[in-house]
């Protein structure tokens, strides 16, 4: 922008966008003023052409107002030098016209500090127990008596907040006190108020962010005392200037109030808060562990680039937060920004991260010993880039919170090949870094959405590495709110773009495999139940489409076996396989899935049902995508599905795994999966007689391949086969869809599987490979801890079992020879 030919000085770091408006104080001339603004169109899908908007706001107060719908506004798309002069000569110029059809969504606020709100209130009688219930439009965090509630991070946690929104309770009776007190809230943008996705700020509902809680008091007499959201409440600016999950924070620490959510407070900048009207959404309990910090790195190595300029090396990729120790002079302006990668010359890249700012921004109070941790953001990252420190390193410091949503860990593998060991634990850590509210696909970029493709393929291994029970349960809730009139489950939770409501194959398909994988490691036939009806709606939805059997219609944005070896780089999504046959095969499986559930929940028809579905979608799948033994155009994918979700004949199953095996070996011995046929390829080797094919792609080095991340220096999951090089755009280092076969590892290399849900009954079938080595694993099962540790070497094995009190185990040895497992310690030994 200029004004009268001069460049217009802004505040902000960057060029104005579409997701939210640009603050420029400028100076008018008396007379003639001429406004310019030059507008540029940055690709991306979901995003709009280029449209402008603009307020200026003058006079006394600036009260006075003209908008950009005011006429006298022109335009050119390509306009000649000089053309932002007063004087220039734009007569042949068009005029200006309002904008139509695609604009962008939501409303591009300006941003603003957190609100911090507070209510006084007495306390006269003595308290049994007292409960805070709170959510918010927004973002939030509560305080009693001048104490933050820091224990939950991000609250309310991530939804469709156009859909609903979480309550979290609070046990605050430890800190409320006879007399007076006082209930304070700071509340901000979170997911309701950020720009989110390609979309502007607050696109799911207007402005502004808005809080609801209620405290509920228990008296030792039986009375209760209620203070809630409402009048009486105060309301002012806190000292966070800027607060985005995409962008980061910016704290003024020289604008905190001391005491100002305690009794006695400053009245000085307060004014009453406005009770405005709440949305007609649901607003339902969390029942789920929240997102809270779990470790503290402190960095591996921090590498001096300048006076007051370092960047810090924390070893590990991850998500969370950081926590700044400093002493500095008031004013003092020290920025943090966040990276997965550095620059050949020692900075932080942030190439990959798209158009998110990703850093915070801590302005010092000059009050001795300051701590800063972020409340209203998350990063994921591995690399700091710090200015604005002192060179003392006695005088600031800077750790690394590892956050995540509080699930148990329950399992440890061990492998005798290092490199799929580390593989492995890098997979846990992209778990943790994407269990953020919602199962995200990324924690880092300008997205860090509900992807339900990457869970549904996933969540097989996820429930191995934690307890995901109650989270498949919350996940679920989320899945079924955004279920269409029809049946058809979403794509995205949110949509990624809030208008677009997709429903395509191995995307929504997890809202059958998410109960489907939760029952059969827990056991709990309760998940079945609350999501049959939703289930049983997905599948009559696909069905209506596609009478014949075959998924052709109804297949939304088919995203296909999305990041495919062989698929363009600029077009991920490339029928590298055959779309229908993909989608078919997954209907198969979703078929076969829904009629073991029916049997579970002892839905006897449901199940004959389910079992003819799928052998209706068996033949047809053979009719139209098997010829003379040949499946689809040959691609691994192809193969894979059609061997592991059982839908070809012995004969045929035989065919395609010899082709599986040898198209493998004609790349050198690697694989050309995506994200579809990835998680089953090692199972789909395995089922069709090609073990050895399976154990040489899993201990493959080389590119396309697992071993190639671990080699290449990676210690979280990659979006791409081949992140280090590609599309910046897309080559997230935190993604994990790839860490799929962590399933097989658990069950075929550690050799532990459920014979009947909830590990009631337990197979026991290693396979016990000299090229390993060794291998087992440590699970915490709801039945108690499973263990299996074996060595495979100079031609013979041994193989030790441990279950827990009330399980027995059926185990298959080399050359499948069975044996019999029972509680306690076992066994077993002989020749390879």
């Amino acid at each position: 922008m200029w004004i009268n030919g001069e460049p217009a000085p802004t505040p902000r770091d960057g060029p104005a966008r579409h997701t939210e408006m640009a603050v420029w104080p400028i100076i008018l001339k008396k007379g003639r003023n001429v406004i310019a603004i030059e507008g540029r169109r940055v690709g991306s899908f979901g995003q709009p052409p280029c449209v402008a908007a603009a307020l200026l706001r003058h006079g006394d107060g600036l009260k006075e107002r003209m908008t950009s719908a005011s006429v006298g506004w022109k335009t050119l798309v390509a306009a000649p030098a000089g053309w932002q002069l007063p004087d220039f000569d734009d007569t042949a110029w068009h005029s200006a016209e309002r904008a139509k059809g695609s604009l962008p969504i939501g409303e591009p606020w300006p941003l603003t500090p957190a609100s911090r709100l507070r209510r006084g209130f007495s306390i006269d009688k003595p308290i049994q127990a007292a409960r805070l219930h709170a959510t918010a439009l927004g973002i939030y965090q509560p305080w009693i008596n001048g104490a933050p509630l820091a224990d939950r991070k991000l609250a309310p946690e991530f939804t469709d907040p156009s859909k609903r929104v979480l309550y979290q309770t609070y046990d605050v009776t430890a800190l409320l006190k006879p007399g007076a007190n006082v209930l304070g809230m700071v509340v901000g943008d979170g997911w309701y108020g950020s720009r989110f996705s390609t979309s502007a700020r607050f696109a799911f509902g207007p402005a502004p962010c808005r809080l609801l809680c209620q405290l509920e008091i228990e008296h030792d007499d039986g009375s209760r005392t209620v203070i809630g959201s409402g009048k009486g409440w105060e309301i002012a600016d806190s000292a966070l200037l800027e607060h985005s999950l995409y962008d980061g924070e910016i704290h003024d620490a020289r604008a905190e109030q001391s005491g100002w959510a305690s009794v006695g407070g400053t009245a000085a900048g307060w004014r009453p808060a406005s009770v405005i009207a709440a949305p007609a959404i649901p607003v339902e309990p969390q029942r789920c562990p929240p997102i809270r910090v779990r470790q503290t790195l402190q960095p591996k190595s921090v590498t001096r680039l300048g006076a007051g300029h370092y960047v810090l090396d924390y070893g590990q990729n991850f998500a969370g937060f950081p926590r700044l120790t400093v002493t500095a002079p008031a004013g003092a302006r020290i920025e943090m920004r966040f990276a997965e990668m550095l620059k050949a010359d020692g900075t932080v890249d942030q190439a990959n991260l798209r158009t998110a700012k990703a850093r915070d921004i801590y302005i010092a109070a000059g009050c001795g010993r300051e701590v800063y941790e972020p409340r209203f953001t998350y990063h994921g990252y591995r690399y700091v880039e710090i200015t604005g420190v002192p060179d003392d390193a006695g005088a600031w410091s800077l750790e690394g919170l590892v956050a995540h949503q509080d699930l148990a860990e329950t399992a440890e593998l061990r492998v005798g090949d290092p490199v799929i060991e580390t593989f492995w634990r890098n997979s846990v850590w992209s778990q943790r870094a994407n269990f953020y509210g919602l199962p995200t696909d990324c924690p880092q970029r300008d997205e860090r959405l509900g992807w339900m493709g990457d869970a549904a393929v996933f969540w097989p291994a996820a429930a191995w590495n934690m307890d995901v029970t109650a989270f498949t349960a919350r996940v679920m809730e989320d899945a079924r709110v955004s279920q269409s009139a029809k049946g058809a489950f979403p794509d995205c939770i949110p949509p990624f773009v809030p208008t677009m409501k997709l429903s395509s194959p191995g995307w929504a398909d997890a809202g059958v495999i998410l109960p489907h994988t939760s029952w059969m490691r827990n056991g709990d036939t309760g998940v079945i139940r609350t999501n049959w009806q939703a289930m049983e709606a997905y599948m009559a939805w696909i069905e209506a489409a596609n009478p014949d059997h075959v998924w052709r219609k109804q297949r939304g944005a088919d995203y296909a076996d999305w990041l495919s070896v062989d698929a363009p780089t600029a077009n991920p999504g490339a029928a590298t396989t055959p779309k229908d046959l993909l989608s078919t095969a997954y209907w198969a499986q979703d078929a076969t899935m829904m009629a073991a559930m029916a049997s579970a929940i002892g839905n006897i028809e449901a199940a004959a049902r389910y079992r003819s579905l799928f052998d209706a979608i068996r033949t047809a799948f053979n009719a139209a995508f098997v010829v003379d033994g040949k499946v689809g155009n040959g691609s691994q994918t192809g193969n894979v599905v059609a061997i592991r979700f059982g839908l070809l004949s012995p004969e045929t199953m035989r065919a395609a795994g010899v082709a599986l095996a040898a198209d493998i070996a004609r790349r050198g011995n690697h694989l050309s999966t995506g994200f579809l046929g990835t998680p089953h390829i090692l199972d789909a080797l395995v089922m069709s007689g090609q073990e050895a094919a399976a154990i040489t792609l899993l201990t493959q080095r080389s590119y396309p391949s697992w071993g190639y991340m671990v080699e290449q220096g990676a210690t979280s999951m990659w979006e791409r086969w081949n992140s280090d090089q590609g599309d910046v755009g897309m080559n997230s280092r935190n993604h994990y869809a790839f860490g799929a076969i962590g399933d097989f590892l658990f069950r075929r290399i550690a050799g532990i599987a459920p014979a009947t849900p909830g590990f009631g009954r337990v197979r026991i079938a290693p396979i016990m490979s000299p090229v390993l080595g060794s291998g087992g694993a440590t699970y915490q099962s709801v039945r108690g801890t499973i263990r299996t540790d074996w060595t495979a070497r100079d031609g013979a094995f041994r193989l030790d079992v441990e279950l827990p009190a009330g399980v027995e185990g059926e185990v298959i040895l080399p050359g499948g020879r069975k044996a019999r497992a029972v509680a306690g310690p076992n066994r077993y030994s002989g020749k390879l």
